[in-house]
């Protein structure tokens, strides 16, 4: 699964986006798949086995989301947007 991650990437670099280097596709898969681990057992695979609904999914994805941006973000910048 954590392949996947690098089809996005490896998109991008055949259709003229931003070239990446190897190096860099391995640290942002890296990086996504501990994200993608918790959205996938707190959102995903609950609704594909129909645990939960789709709105109920919708709010548990955003648990792992909010963390994984707020993670990349510098405080600096969250400054920003407060003052």
């Amino acid at each position: 699964i954590a392949g996947l991650l690098l089809v996005p990437l490896f998109i991008l670099i055949i259709f003229g986006g931003t070239p990446l280097y190897i190096g860099e596709a391995i640290i942002i898969s890296i990086a996504l798949n501990e994200f993608y681990k918790a959205f996938e057992q707190k959102a995903i695979k609950p609704y594909m086995n129909e645990e939960i609904k789709f709105e109920e999914a919708v709010e548990k994805a955003q648990v792992p989301i909010k963390k994984f941006l707020l993670n990349q973000t510098r405080e600096e910048d969250l400054k920003l947007f407060i003052e």
